[in-house]
């Protein structure tokens, strides 16, 4: 895919978000306890690479599943570009990491974590032939998120609530529709 929307470029300061919730957080041991304060820093690093991902590649593959293209996967006309629009509707990507701490070398405490963005769009248009998807525009992407564990929930601290993506953008190569019940 030529344009690319990395998740890491927009995120705000994760090491604010987590220092609170971690001094509050009660299943890790005493020992992680009393050192948790130091380890913000680097688990909100390791957090922000995790969180290095294409926010346009899982919306496309959130898209390939759409009921809206069920019939084009096998299409009368291979041949035919077909433009189908998905009208205003949301997409959400839950990431599930587990964040490991250790100390001297020894795994101390693990920290399963679920993190959820949600993508909310006016409307998308997704150029289909032969059965894949060939190109998209999807205009103004409004995005939000959370990361839970424990009994915390915390929003995702976002640089921009809007991303707008102009043009329409191509896939190289297209992304096959799924044939079959959705």
């Amino acid at each position: 895919m030529a344009e690319t929307i990395r998740l890491s470029a927009i995120i705000g300061d994760v090491a604010a978000l987590l220092a609170p919730a971690f001094a509050r957080t009660r299943e890790a041991p005493a020992d992680v306890r009393a050192v948790l304060p130091s380890l913000v820093g680097p688990i909100a690093e390791e957090l922000a690479s995790f969180l290095d991902i294409d926010i346009m590649s899982h919306l496309v593959q959130a898209w390939a599943t759409a009921k809206e293209l069920k019939a084009l996967a096998a299409p009368a006309d291979p041949a035919e570009l077909a433009h189908v629009t998905l009208k205003e509707h949301e997409v959400q990507l839950k990431l599930d990491p587990e964040l490991k701490v250790t100390m001297g070398g020894v795994p101390v405490w693990q920290l399963p974590l679920r993190i959820i963005l949600t993508a909310t769009l006016q409307a998308a248009q997704l150029g289909v032939r032969g059965g894949a998807i060939e190109s998209v525009t999807p205009g103004t992407i409004g995005l939000s998120g959370k990361v839970k564990w424990e009994d915390e929930t915390l929003p995702l601290p976002l640089k921009t609530k809007e991303i707008e993506v102009p043009g329409t953008l191509k896939l190289t190569p297209p992304l096959p529709i799924p044939k079959g019940d959705r």
